[in-house]
């Protein structure tokens, strides 16, 4: 089977859930994932030895990671040379109304018209809100942001936005086309 590079960039860790959760379902399908940090890169790591190319990242306050942006323009040959996927994960792609669905497709549209990769699939999938972990410039403005959206401002607990179905039946999707 496949050998799929499935590299992420996180800041409180909900992007690699979503990678590891890719992974388990590609690994249950006979494929060989590997979960990579593109913060922590192994030496001498090439997406251009896989298969198949997944990159996951998150948005905040409107950017992905600038860590992702760096690994995709580093390695833009490679992606462009193996069938590769984008993996966006924000807030707005959680939100069912179409300013909400406009907003997650701008996000992830912008990436890659600022990075120029051409993936042959991109979808953008919901994050989470984990008031406790952020520090607290961070949890002010994300309540006050989010407060006058009508969202939820309880600082003292986090918010699961993933929908683990969707992805699960993205990350199917894939498999079915790696095979």
């Amino acid at each position: 089977m496949a050998e799929i590079a499935i590299c992420y960039a996180t800041v409180e860790g909900q992007t690699e859930r979503i990678a590891c959760r890719m992974a388990g379902q590609f690994e249950a399908r006979g494929h060989e994932p590997t979960v990579v940090n593109v913060d922590r890169l192994p030496e001498g790591f090439d997406p251009a030895t896989f298969d198949d190319v997944i990159v996951a990242a998150s948005v905040h306050f409107g950017d992905h990671a600038a860590v992702a942006r760096s690994f995709v323009a580093e390695h833009l040959d490679a992606l462009d040379a193996v069938p590769s996927v984008f993996v966006s994960v924000s807030l707005a792609a959680a939100e069912s109304d179409a300013e909400g669905q406009a907003t997650a497709e701008e996000y992830r549209e912008t990436f890659l018209a600022e990075t120029g990769w051409s993936p042959e699939y991109a979808t953008s999938i919901a994050g989470s809100l984990r008031y406790p972990e952020y520090g607290l410039l961070k949890r002010l403005l994300m309540r006050f942001k989010l407060g006058r959206e009508g969202k939820p401002t309880d600082t003292s607990r986090e918010y699961e936005a993933t929908d683990w179905t969707a992805l699960n039946q993205f990350t199917e999707s894939i498999a079915d086309r790696v095979a």
